[in-house]
């Protein structure tokens, strides 16, 4: 792990921030099956290291080492195991500093943003991305993309995983996020 420090950046950056930077994304419908299928499959191709990205009180970031331990809504950097993370300091106006695991600091990365189900009638939305070029970065997003595309159904704009769809047609509501009106659920 390697801390930087010397950026006076204030907030966090997300995923779509940086127009210099090309952006890759899917977005997914998928339960924890679906999703914890798709990343095993993933890992035994390509063995894989996850740690939540978002701005934290400690530099020491919890490395996420199997697919089962991610948690729905919950947004990870998902990166090739052994590479690590590098924390960037973020000072606060308070004086004090917070450290971001993000993708400024974190090109070889993907972003797996995790959805998940509200309520028993809601499916939230997750989304697979990043906003690297950089060579390992592109092939892991390129690898979970291929798998997606693979497994997924596609129904618009969504790629919608075999339980997710099963829920669809049960009438569950898939929803972009927690607080979209049923004008935005994905239909049929």
């Amino acid at each position: 792990m390697r801390l930087e420090s010397g950026r006076r950046q204030v907030g966090m950056c997300y995923l779509f921030q940086n127009p210099d930077m090309p952006s890759n994304q899917t977005s997914i419908y998928a339960t924890q099956g679906d999703l914890l299928t798709l990343v095993r499959e993933i890992c035994s191709e390509r063995p894989l290291e996850f740690v939540a990205t978002g701005l934290f009180d400690k530099p020491e970031p919890t490395v996420l080492n199997k697919p089962e331990d991610l948690s729905p809504f919950t947004a990870y950097l998902a990166f090739d195991k052994g590479l690590g993370i590098t924390v960037r300091a973020v000072p606060q106006r308070g004086g004090a500093e917070k450290y971001a695991f993000d993708q400024l600091a974190n090109p070889h990365t993907v972003i797996l943003r995790c959805g998940g189900p509200i309520d028993g009638q809601r499916l939230i939305a997750g989304q697979i991305g990043t906003v690297s070029k950089e060579g390992q970065a592109a092939g892991l997003y390129s690898l979970f993309a291929k798998l997606v595309r693979r497994k997924f159904e596609k129904i618009k704009s969504y790629y919608v995983g075999p339980e997710a769809v099963r829920l669809l047609d049960q009438g569950v509501r898939l929803t972009p996020t927690e607080k979209s009106p049923e004008t935005y659920d994905l239909v049929r």
